[in-house]
């Protein structure tokens, strides 16, 4: 996927509640930091918001930020992946973020990833502590739902990734991390 100036096109039906852990991940090579962008984000702001993986320029983060499992208002919770001195323009990167489950199948913790390094880890305690998922809206990938973060760059091997049961898949020894015929 390239990405300039963002077209937004929405993905449905990702469900939702205690027991649906995910993953999202993805490479991305972006061509600026000069301004917001928005790499992927589930449901749009507000009262619907779910969550978003995006890059804010003014903080100099990329970051992580969610709406706690059924409480209304918007993103409530934000977590900082990366700065901007381990971000380079025009380098490949890779990022994940997983609600990994416990032995009783509940999403029990959040963990990040950049460049296959762990990067946090967020003890996920009770339901409103949860990521969002129930409104059956967008995933839009490359800018946000209003179009005003466009992810200048190229995006790579997008996943989404249902009840991972560890975090370790995107630790140094899972797998390379470069895109098959990046060159770099």
């Amino acid at each position: 996927l390239t990405q300039s100036s963002g077209n937004t096109a929405p993905h449905n039906n990702i469900a939702g509640g205690a027991t649906f852990c995910y993953a999202v991940e993805m490479f991305f090579y972006p061509t600026s930091a000069a301004n917001n962008f928005t790499l992927v984000q589930k449901g749009p702001t507000g009262a619907s918001a779910n969550w978003k993986l995006s890059y804010d320029s003014s903080a100099g983060q990329l970051q992580f930020a969610w709406q706690g499992y059924n409480t209304t208002g918007g993103y409530n919770n934000t977590q900082n992946i990366m700065n901007t001195a381990g971000m380079t323009v025009n380098q490949w990167h890779h990022v994940a973020v997983a609600m990994v489950k416990n032995g009783a199948g509940v999403c029990y913790q959040m963990s990040g990833y950049f460049n296959g390094t762990y990067r946090f880890s967020v003890a996920l305690s009770g339901a409103t502590s949860i990521p969002e998922t129930r409104f059956n809206n967008g995933l839009y990938i490359g800018n946000n739902h209003l179009g005003t973060e466009s992810f200048d760059g190229y995006i790579d091997m997008f996943r989404l990734l249902e009840s991972p049961s560890t975090g370790g898949l995107f630790g140094p020894s899972g797998y390379g991390f470069l895109p098959f015929g990046s060159g770099t």
